[in-house]
């Protein structure tokens, strides 16, 4: 279990660099790339998430998965508009 839980961790962050990086090469494929790849992962953590036993850690570990999420939305949205003016 707790190898499954690193190993989706591992991945969710890979994918995240890959996004920034799409996002600081302004690179809209790679960007794009990494949009998609985020997808399976994040379903991937919550599945492994959610077979979490003890209901409090579970609900602390969703609200820091949700918060990290709004997070990269919004600074995706930030660069995003950034890049749009350039």
């Amino acid at each position: 279990m707790m190898i499954n839980v690193i190993l989706a961790i591992y991945y969710t962050v890979m994918v995240m660099i890959i996004t920034s990086i799409g996002l600081f090469i302004k690179d809209r494929l790679v960007r794009g790339v990494g949009l998609l790849l985020m997808i399976p992962m994040l379903f991937n953590l919550f599945r492994i998430l959610a077979g979490i036993p003890d209901s409090m850690l579970r609900v602390l570990v969703f609200i820091t998965v949700g918060l990290l999420l709004t997070g990269m939305s919004f600074l995706y949205q930030k660069i995003s508009r950034q890049l749009s003016k350039s």
